[in-house]
């Protein structure tokens, strides 16, 4: 019976991990190429780029659970989503840099 639970929801966890790492690579990349840009429309427009690419990659990660109709998976998606953000901001705003 727990099996049935805890295994979707870990691969929705692992998935959701993935993909959170993702898109964090992704603003981080953004954030390094627009350093060295001098034009705030075109830090703007890539910063901007990266947080639609962001929410496309979000939007089928949780669809692709969701169409499996397995609401583990789903929520364990979900938490690997915004438990990479959380210990992304954490690492970032509390720990200081040496």
């Amino acid at each position: 019976m727990w099996q049935e639970i805890l295994v979707p929801m870990l691969a929705g966890l692992i998935f959701g991990s993935l993909v959170g790492s993702f898109n964090h690579w992704l603003v981080w990349s953004a954030l390094k190429k627009v350093e060295a840009s001098n034009s705030p429309i075109a830090k703007n427009n890539k910063i901007l780029g990266r947080y639609l690419i962001r929410l496309f990659v979000d939007f089928l990660a949780m669809a692709t659970f969701l169409l499996h109709r397995d609401v583990y998976a789903l929520l364990g998606t979900a938490l690997g989503l915004t438990l990479i953000g959380k210990v992304l901001s954490i690492k970032y705003s509390l720990i200081k840099r040496r």
